[in-house]
């Protein structure tokens, strides 16, 4: 516990990126860098996703995930 007066800083663990690299931000250093493990041949290499919203929603959804991702 923490006296009130008193500041405690917690510094954020980087998490691991392509290379081995690391980044505060995991969005952001995935997106710099790639996954840490995409060289890897026991990766993944699909993800499923359901989707939820209304018809108009998921058929704009549909058409904007190939435009804007890797993968079809």
């Amino acid at each position: 516990m923490v006296p009130q007066d008193e500041t405690l800083i917690l510094s954020r663990a980087g998490i691991r990126v392509r290379e081995w690299r690391t980044h505060v931000d995991i969005r952001h250093g995935v997106m710099r860098h790639g996954p840490l493990d995409v060289d890897d041949s026991a990766s993944p290499t699909h993800l499923r996703v359901g989707l939820v919203g209304t018809e108009e929603t998921i058929i704009d959804l549909r058409q904007w995930l190939p435009e804007t991702c890797a993968f079809s």
